[in-house]
């Protein structure tokens, strides 16, 4: 068969397919090109698990839906359980850090962290902090992490308006797919880079909106 007959009944097909999920999607109530599958929300035009991507751009996260107001579902906790949390929130970022704090912080390479606004997560259980008197940013950064299990659950800076969840602490970390790596110039020799993902050799983005 030649690569034109190929082409052209591949093409016949994945429009076929196409037709078919969007017809799916408008019988359970979904926008045009879209479908949901279990928790997670499907998109043309390349369609994965819990994967929205456009063309030219690194995929965009996409979390379970569950808040009363159709806002992501987080929940979590440590690793000894005496830290729970949940709260339903749009994550604002979700990035890799590779600063030496953060390695000593989570005891890894890297942190990888899912930014939500302060307040949006209930947590209950007692987290004790670490109070860094001047990160990356110049202002105190607080650490905040299980007494008992020592888990790294959250980062905030002094005076910001969101915190970063530790991702690894999540229940369900299915949906998690970090954009950016960030702190790139302190990452360990050995830890490969994703071509899809920003990179940036530092950050200096941690610091409180202007009032």
């Amino acid at each position: 068969m030649s690569s034109a007959r190929r082409d052209a009944g591949g093409g016949m097909e994945a429009h076929r397919l196409a037709a078919m999920i969007e017809a799916i999607g408008r019988a359970d109530g979904a926008a045009p090109g879209a479908v949901r599958a279990g928790r997670f929300l499907l998109t043309g035009p390349s369609i994965r698990r819990g994967v929205e991507e456009e063309p030219g751009r690194a995929g965009k996260t996409v979390l379970p839906r569950g808040g009363p107001n159709g806002m992501p579902k987080m929940m979590g906790g440590c690793l000894c359980g005496g830290v729970r949390y949940e709260g339903e929130a749009e994550p604002i970022f979700m990035r890799a850090c590779h600063c030496k704090e953060c390695q000593r912080f989570t005891g890894t390479a890297f942190a990888t962290v899912i930014a939500v606004p302060k307040g949006a997560i209930r947590f209950t259980g007692t987290l004790k902090t670490y109070t860094q008197p001047g990160g990356t940013s110049g202002l105190p950064l607080h650490r905040r992490f299980c007494p008992g299990c020592g888990s790294a659950i959250t980062v905030e800076v002094e005076g910001s308006e969101r915190m970063v969840i530790m991702a690894g602490s999540l229940d369900d970390t299915a949906c998690v797919r970090p954009t950016t790596n960030i702190f790139c110039e302190e990452a360990q020799a050995w830890v490969p880079m994703s071509p899809e993902m920003e990179r940036f050799p530092r950050y200096d983005g941690w610091l409180p909106t202007p009032t």
